[in-house]
């Protein structure tokens, strides 16, 4: 696939976002497609096959990088507009926040940059009780 391809060859996910969600909207009906043809085909077998991403590791980490980047961001922006439910310091980005020498810790890449996943313990951390 021609886009997955040109995809991977980026350099930095900054200014790339639309172009992330657009390809999983492209995978996901080219997969929707495929579903169609094996159902309605009276071919027992066709040698067509779906995008399963995870499949795909550098896809996949490209994506998952880009997915985690804007949910961490939201997690920003919830947590400066209610200072008052967290014990952490709001005004420092999530990722200061975010154990990454754990078990638990998940990171995503898009060539030289990393992004952590927050994780259940990480929350409970960050959050007053």
């Amino acid at each position: 696939m021609k886009k997955s391809k040109k995809f991977k060859k980026l350099d930095e996910s900054k200014g790339h976002f639309e172009e992330g969600a657009h390809l999983i909207e492209l995978i996901s009906g080219y997969n929707e497609l495929i579903s169609t043809k094996l159902i309605l085909s009276k071919e027992k077998a066709l040698d067509v096959n779906y995008i399963y991403i995870p499949n795909d590791i550098e896809l996949y980490r490209r994506l998952m990088y880009m997915s985690t980047s804007k949910y961490n961001k939201v997690v920003e922006g919830v947590m400066r507009n209610n200072p008052e439910n967290f014990r952490v310091d709001v005004n420092r980005p999530i990722q200061e926040h975010i154990r990454t020498n754990n078990k638990d810790a998940q990171s995503y890449t898009f060539n030289k940059n990393t992004v952590y996943k927050i994780s259940q313990h990480d929350f409970e951390n960050m959050f007053n009780e």
